[in-house]
């Protein structure tokens, strides 16, 4: 089977960043906010709200994994948002970024007209990825995904693989 390690370092406002590192060399870089030491407290109106406040509140522990946009950061301002209403319910919060993104690795030239290259960022890889951090990051037994554009393309290919992870599904533009 393959072997995963995970290093993880810790700041003032409870997020933790770390890295995944895959059998094969590369890094996923991650962000987590463990849903047990953040606060209640109201925040936002709408329907994402009603959302997170019925998954922290049927007892049933749930968390919400980030799959950003096409060529987004994991420190993305729709990523930053959404930690802050898991803050807000008390849920366990993972965002990371894709093969060839942000603050992962990329194992292939920076030439974007390099055959390997483009064999690489593909949806296929990045599917791989979001699998990763879904089973060897995230805590929570389920999982609410939230994908923004290309992520929630994502979104429901993880879903197809992982139906007893998923918690529900938020598709945002």
């Amino acid at each position: 089977d393959h072997k995963y390690e995970k290093t993880i370092s810790g700041n003032d406002d409870g997020m933790k960043s770390g890295l995944l590192h895959l059998e094969n060399g590369n890094k996923l870089a991650f962000t987590t906010l463990d849903g047990k030491s953040s606060r209640i407290d109201k925040q936002g109106e709408g329907a994402a709200t009603d959302i997170f406040s019925s998954a922290a509140a049927n007892g049933n522990p749930k968390g919400v994994l980030f799959c950003p946009g096409f060529k987004s950061s994991m420190r993305g301002s729709k990523a930053q948002a959404i930690s802050k209403l898991c803050k807000g319910h008390g849920l366990e919060f993972t965002s990371f970024d894709y093969h060839c993104h942000g603050e992962s690795s990329c194992s292939c030239s920076t030439d974007t007209h390099d055959e390997n290259r483009r064999e690489l960022e593909t949806i296929g890889q990045w599917k791989k990825d979001a699998l990763h951090i879904l089973d060897h990051v995230t805590t929570a037994p389920q999982q609410i995904i939230v994908g923004s554009s290309m992520g929630a393309w994502l979104m429901l290919l993880i879903c197809r693989e992982r139906k007893e992870r998923i918690g529900g599904l938020v598709g945002i533009a």
